[in-house]
């Protein structure tokens, strides 16, 4: 065998050597490589020619490892099929890899985000409020020994930066999922006042105001105003419009399915149709970021595709 010591400071820059020309591979599909965590994607209209597509380019990769002495561990490789969700994978696909048959899982973790294979994000919501149960659970054991500003610290570092990640990923979820994630907001918010009475019975609406906090769907909308801004997808108009009234407004790209409606593409023009009146885009990034939180904060967002 031959390798270096794990953990050695030679071991990531040997690693990415070797794997640099994995995607010489002939037939290789689209590949997203990060550290050591490889991911590959194939698409087709039919289960029987993507099942010999993949297994045809597994022995491709198993050539290619052993000619670069390289090691697949089989048992930590699985493969998911994403499909539209009222369309169910009749076919049984196998693949296998050096004569080891690959597993197929249902949900997929991907840098900390969990995908399943109809492209809801049930699994993933229900992961992060397990988490943030915990974060509420430790603010209330200690509400009462630590003053305000310090809780807002706790819930900016173990609350609020869990929420936003991934949130342009996950964040076209169902409205029940963010209920989910604004009941847990509102616990934050009752020990913020060190209330000790029935959730129910506390309005918190004014103060999510008092303390300047975005509710988990106004996030996803502050978050993406930022990829607008920053992006300046605001400038990507189309003055094509046959009623007056429109012509400020960009045309929302076509989409048959409820999946185009999820795409970045998709919701950046909606979202910037929505706020187009209320917002000015042409100002730094700092003061954008300011007039985009001061709006959503003081405006109820029912969430939509």
């Amino acid at each position: 065998t031959q390798g270096v010591p794990q953990g050695s400071i030679l071991g990531p820059l040997l690693f990415l050597l070797y794997v640099n020309d994995i995607v010489c591979i002939p037939a290789s599909p689209q590949l997203i490589m990060y550290a050591d965590d490889t991911n590959v994607f194939f698409t087709s209209d039919h289960l029987e020619i993507l099942e010999k597509n993949v297994n045809e380019y597994m022995t491709s990769l198993s050539n290619w490892l052993k000619q670069n002495k390289l090691q697949l561990n089989a048992k930590k490789t699985t493969y998911i099929i994403f499909r539209p969700i009222n369309k169910h994978v009749k076919y049984d696909i196998k693949i296998s890899f050096d004569g080891n048959i690959i597993k197929r899982e249902k949900h997929q973790k991907f840098l900390g985000v969990w995908f399943s294979e109809d492209l809801t994000w049930n699994v993933h919501v229900n992961h992060l409020v397990r988490q943030l149960a915990g974060t509420v659970g430790c603010l209330y054991r200690i509400g009462s020994l630590i003053p305000q500003w310090l809780k807002k610290n706790l819930y900016n570092a173990l609350f609020y930066s869990r929420l936003c990640y991934g949130v342009l990923v996950w964040g076209t979820t169902t409205a029940k999922n963010y209920n989910k994630l604004i009941m847990l907001q509102k616990k934050i918010l009752r020990c913020y006042e060190n209330y000790q009475g029935r959730i129910d019975r506390l309005s918190t609406s004014v103060l999510f105001d008092k303390h300047e906090i975005l509710k988990a769907n106004q996030i996803y909308y502050f978050k993406l105003l930022q990829e607008v801004h920053k992006n300046k997808w605001y400038k990507q108009k189309e003055n094509d419009q046959r009623y007056p009234a429109r012509r400020n407004l960009q045309r929302l790209p076509r989409t048959r399915t409820n999946y185009g409606k999820q795409t970045l593409h998709y919701q950046s023009t909606r979202i910037v149709n929505e706020f187009q009146n209320g917002l000015q885009f042409d100002v730094s990034l700092g003061t954008f970021k300011k007039q985009v939180k001061q709006i959503l904060i003081k405006r109820e967002i029912t969430y939509h595709h």
